[in-house]
Order: C-alpha cells, then structure tokens, then sequence
C-alpha cells in the first residue's frame, strides 16, 4: 500500500508542479531567456518520469493489496552510464513486450540497429503521427544505432589512462544531455517551436528570467532540485528501503506524511497522468 502513496506523492506534488510550470513557459509560444527554456526542458524530464513512475508505483501497490505481483518499470533512468542502458532502465516492459519479441540485440549489430529503428518508429507512432514526435523517435533511434556501431569502444592507449569514475559520470551527463535534446521536440507543439528552443540558447545568459512570476520560479527550482536529489541519492543507494517487513505503525506514519505533504505542498491545478493523452 506504501507504494500506491508514495506513487500519489510523486504524482501531486511533484511532477503535477513541474508540469504545471512546464506548460506556463511552452504555452508562450517563446521563450523569454535561455534559462527559462533550460529549467523548462530539465523540469519536463523530471515530469514525465516522475507522472510515469508514481502511475506505475500505484499500480504495484494497488497490486499488492489484490495479491497481484508486479513488476518494477523504472530503474533510475537518468543515472544510466549510456543510451542503451537508460532504454533498459526506462519503460521496462516496452523493451520486453516490443524490443525483445523483434530479436532484440541477439542476432548482430546490422538486425540490432533495425530493431532499433523499428521500435523508436513504432513508438513514435504510438505517442502521435506528429513531425514532433517522429523527430523524437528518429532521434533516439540514430542515437542508439551510433552507440551500437561504435561498440566496443577502444581499451587500450589512451583510453586506460582516463580514470573510471571520469567515464562514469561523463557517461550520465552526456546519456542524460542527448534525451533531453530528444524530450524538446517530444514536449513542443511543433518542430519551429523546438527550433526556437535550442536558437534561446545561443542568446544572453545574462537575462537572468525563469518565465514567470519569482514565487512559481522559485519553487520550481526547489521541486525539481528535490527530484534531482532524491533520484541520485536512491540511484545511487545512499538511501535504501528497509529489507525487512515494515512495522504497521512505520507503514501508518509514512502514509500520514505522504497524506499531510501532499495537502500542504500540492500543485497550483491538478494535471491527469501524462501518458493518458496517447
């Protein structure tokens, strides 16, 4: 039951507020300084995995209380070290029920890149027949298809001389830097609009403006500096879900926390779950 609360929190307060700023800066139709596009884009990342997340963490507990087991969708997606590796952390169940079924990567790299190509088609379809979304999936796909070419990257030289934990986090940053460019055409209502996104960034990074009004702005960059936090630190294992079966009483007072921060921190308008759109 735990979960389905959880799920709500994540839900409520935190990517129903993301979104709600999310769709203050792209309703525009402009964007009004390099910052307002960059925190909109980094806040929709977080929106959409947040609303994806906390669906299917009720959807676990919900299944739970019916006896019904299943199975993680998302394991910290933005912590993957490449792009093949966030595919396999996000939305688990498409790469099993589409990817896999295709001959996944088990029969070469040229059968591999097709299957590739096809589930990226297939799911931009699914998400719209829009020039957005099929940018997005063309996207990700010519990005995975690179990766998979460019295996096995060199291991001797040069190479052995840069340390582990260089590759480690230039990996996340560069994996999590090219899905955003991605998401940009995926969250725009059309390709000028992501055009005029990435044009922002080569205009005044002194206009120091987030779009809005400085108390919207501002818990903006709390919720999101939150979700940030959250999403590394329990990626990475700094913080842990008990092993053992939970006492009532802890179960009890986590729902009450989870009930109370929902009613004090929830977001300006409720937002129903992204992905109900497609």
């Amino acid at each position: 039951m735990e979960s389905s609360f959880l799920g709500l929190l994540k839900k409520i307060v935190f990517a129903d507020w993301l979104g709600y700023y999310v769709d203050q800066i792209f309703r525009q139709g402009n964007f009004d300084s390099p910052w307002a596009f960059l925190l909109a884009i980094n806040a929709f990342s977080f929106q959409i995995y947040l609303d994806f997340s906390a669906y299917s963490d009720i959807a676990i507990g919900l299944g739970k209380i019916l006896g019904v087991d299943i199975r993680e969708n998302f394991k910290w997606p933005y912590l993957a070290q490449n792009i093949a590796a966030f595919w396999r952390r996000w939305h688990i169940s498409l790469r099993d029920y589409l990817y896999k079924p295709l001959g996944g990567s088990w029969f070469g790299k040229w059968k591999t890149i097709r299957n590739i190509f096809v589930v990226m088609l297939l799911g931009s379809l699914w998400h719209g027949a829009t020039s957005t979304f099929f940018v997005w999936g063309l996207w990700n796909a010519c990005i995975l298809a690179l990766y998979v070419a460019a295996k096995p990257m060199p291991e001797s030289g040069v190479f052995q001389m840069i340390p582990q934990k260089f590759w480690q986090v230039g990996g996340v940053f560069a994996t999590y830097s090219l899905g955003l460019g991605g998401r940009v055409f995926f969250r725009s209502a059309s390709l000028d609009q992501a055009l005029q996104g990435f044009s922002t960034l080569n205009t005044d990074w002194t206009n120091f403006d987030l779009g809005t009004d400085q108390e919207t702005a501002f818990r903006t960059l709390c919720v999101f500096g939150i979700a940030v936090f959250a999403h590394v630190a329990r990626g990475l294992g700094w913080v842990r879900p008990p092993q053992n079966p939970i006492a009532p009483i802890a179960v009890a007072g986590f729902i009450a926390a989870a009930i109370l921060l929902i009613a004090l921190f929830h977001a300006p308008t409720g937002m129903r779950f992204y992905y109900f759109q497609f």
